[in-house]
């Protein structure tokens, strides 16, 4: 997986911001949940897979799955739970009421943080029912953490 990770995201080498896109699809991708990204210099983030969301047996109730995709159009909340635990790269697993925005209280929020040689920082994560399956999850976020730092390390490094 680490390879095939990789290979992805140098395809995506152009800028941090197309690496960073790319990871939130990849993140999609491999766990059928939302993929969330965000980069702290530019306070911008990059989510993937939101119709993942409606495939969730817990999200059928209209009023919880609007609720979510409110909170996810309007990317401030998400902006806020990323930039809390900015400056670690730990990995943080936020589960259901544990989110401070009730929104997200029937949601789990998995996030890692990622470093650049030079100290740039970011978030990544993902974003799904409370159930969701962490055995897959958290180190889907471990390697793909990984690869971004080392791919955008090696971006500045060519600078």
């Amino acid at each position: 997986m680490i390879m095939a990770v990789k290979d992805e995201l140098h395809q995506a080498m152009r800028s941090i911001e197309s690496v960073l896109e790319r990871t939130s699809h990849l993140i999609s991708q491999f766990t059928n949940y939302v993929g969330i990204t965000m980069f702290s210099q530019y306070d911008r983030m990059y989510l993937d897979g939101t119709s993942h969301i409606i495939e969730q047996p817990e999200f059928r109730d209209l009023k919880k799955l609007y609720g979510i995709l409110k909170c996810l159009e309007e990317k401030r909340d998400i902006l806020e739970i990323l930039s809390h635990d900015l400056e670690s790269d730990r990995l943080v697993i936020h589960i259901g009421r544990e989110n401070k925005h009730t929104n997200l209280n029937d949601c789990s929020v998995v996030t890692r943080g990622y470093k650049t040689r030079k100290g740039l920082s970011g978030r990544l994560g993902v974003i799904g029912p409370k159930r969701m399956a962490y055995e897959k999850v958290i180190p889907t976020i471990e390697v793909l953490a990984d690869a971004v730092s080392d791919m955008l390390g090696d971006m500045e490094d060519e600078e």
